[in-house]
């Protein structure tokens, strides 16, 4: 909580465009504060199937109790739709995960729902530093929060660590309290809440300072890896770039494609690896409810998520990182192309 971390911070908030920053030991911490601050215990949250597992996490730290919603399969990002059918009398709040780098298209609809019905909508912005919705709107901005992950892996990094955008300046009291063990205004002598050893610091947060001055390089340089695929995908007629990917203000954290025609996404994610040593992923697989944890709940059947249960097994994640060069780019598009020939082969012949 030094002046490094307080740089970071002021620097932050004037790249989203909130009054308020908070370094965080982590994204999922970020979460947790903000779902904290809403004293969730007896109530709901809406949580997207398709996210990773310490976004459901957060909100049973936090006292409420996770209530999984379907997924768009252009987006991978929650359905508003079935937002709406999810909600009930107990829904207390909703967490919007922008996933890749995609802002959630319905995001200042969903933000402006939340109003009306009085359910606090919390954005997880892990994926999302640098891009925006199409109308400058930067994710983390209009809701209560956003919740921002420097883990190695993110556009920013800290080696770890994150950060808690707001304009409530009661949250941003209550986050800086509990960063450090719930006390008052920096007084040790008084303890106020159950808080934790939560702070972001000043080591990690001079790293942050550093990434932030290349952060507009990086985004460019994702921006021209992503052209070079779309380019060299052009020949491979079995596969779809979403849309979403097109768009400028996108800023290229993950790039998936999809495919055409029925595939085995996961036997030709083991040919990737292993014939082709290039490793692909999925975004997510398998999703929370499909993680032991979450199955022994026995509460979140699968089978009542069929649009998540198709889109996610339609997309393949291709490596995207900034310093990849057309060369590399050309090598996973061949060998791609040469592993669907060999997923479509087998099966025929079986």
């Amino acid at each position: 909580m030094g002046p490094k971390a307080e740089e970071l911070e002021r620097v932050f908030a004037e790249r989203i465009g909130v009054s308020h920053a908070i370094s965080l030991n982590s994204g999922t911490t970020a979460l947790e504060v903000a779902l904290r601050f809403l004293n969730l215990k007896g109530t709901e949250v809406l949580v997207p199937t398709n996210t990773f597992v310490a976004t459901a996490n957060a909100v049973i730290y936090a006292g409420g109790k996770p209530v999984f919603v379907e997924i768009e399969p252009k987006t991978l990002s929650i359905s508003f739709k079935d937002m709406e059918r999810k909600t009930t009398s107990r829904t207390r709040a909703a967490i919007v995960v922008h996933l890749g780098g995609i802002v959630v298209p319905k995001l200042l609809e969903i933000i402006r729902w939340g109003k009306r019905k009085g359910i606090t909508i919390i954005e997880d912005c892990a994926h999302t530093l640098g891009s925006s919705n199409g109308q400058d709107h930067q994710p983390g901005k209009s809701s209560l929060a956003g919740a921002f992950s420097f883990w190695p892996t993110k556009i920013l990094t800290t080696g770890t660590g994150g950060m808690l955008t707001t304009n409530s300046h009661r949250l941003a009291e209550y986050a800086k309290s509990l960063r450090y063990h719930g006390l008052v205004h920096g007084n040790l002598r008084k303890i106020k809440y159950f808080g934790n050893d939560w702070c972001l610091n000043e080591i990690l947060a001079s790293v942050g300072i550093e990434q932030f001055k290349i952060l507009n390089q990086n985004l460019k340089r994702r921006r021209q890896v992503f052209e070079w695929y779309a380019q060299a995908l052009n020949s491979v007629d079995t596969i779809q770039i979403p849309i979403a990917f097109k768009h400028s203000n996108t800023n290229h954290y993950k790039f998936w494609v999809t495919f055409k025609k029925p595939i085995d996404v996961f036997s030709l994610h083991q040919i990737m690896n292993k014939r082709f040593q290039i490793q692909t992923e999925f975004l997510y697989w398998p999703p929370v409810p499909l993680m032991p944890l979450y199955k022994g709940m026995g509460q979140y059947d699968w089978k009542r998520y069929p649009m998540s249960n198709k889109a996610l097994r339609n997309h393949l994640c291709l490596p995207m990182h900034p310093i990849m060069s057309r060369r590399k780019v050309d090598y996973v598009v061949r060998s791609l192309k040469n592993a669907i020939g060999q997923v479509l082969y087998d099966k025929e012949k079986a």
